[in-house]
């Protein structure tokens, strides 16, 4: 259970790595959201419910993850007037803000919402 946990976790890590532009789709990304609240209910009727499941926790970390995006996102293209590309595989210098974006969303978008659920929630 514990392994599923975790691929719904890392979902939207996922997507940004293999298919972003479902995540910059603003119809797209509400279904994101609205999938990742219904992950979130689900959590909470577990522990309501007192259902014992190891981890269940994560369940909450693609919506969190999700709202990292966002502000990040937003930022990012008031700063840069533009979406942030995929730059690994370029290996070009101009897309280094681009590269570091990546590498913040990797941290932040994923070390917070983990704290966020399994400390503060």
């Amino acid at each position: 259970m514990t392994a599923i946990l975790t691929i719904i976790a890392i979902s939207v890590h996922a997507i940004f790595v293999f298919k972003r532009e479902i995540l910059l789709d603003k119809k797209k990304f509400i279904a994101l959201v609205a999938v990742s609240l219904v992950l979130v209910g689900l959590c909470y009727l577990a522990k309501g419910f007192e259902i014992k499941i190891r981890n269940v926790e994560m369940l909450t970390i693609p919506f969190f993850a999700l709202i990292v995006f966002l502000l990040m996102s937003t930022v990012y293209r008031m700063i840069f007037n533009k979406d942030a590309e995929d730059s690994f595989h370029s290996m070009d210098i101009r897309l280094m803000k681009d590269g570091i974006f990546n590498a913040l969303f990797w941290l932040v978008g994923l070390l917070l919402p983990v704290y966020i659920a399994f400390e503060i929630i």
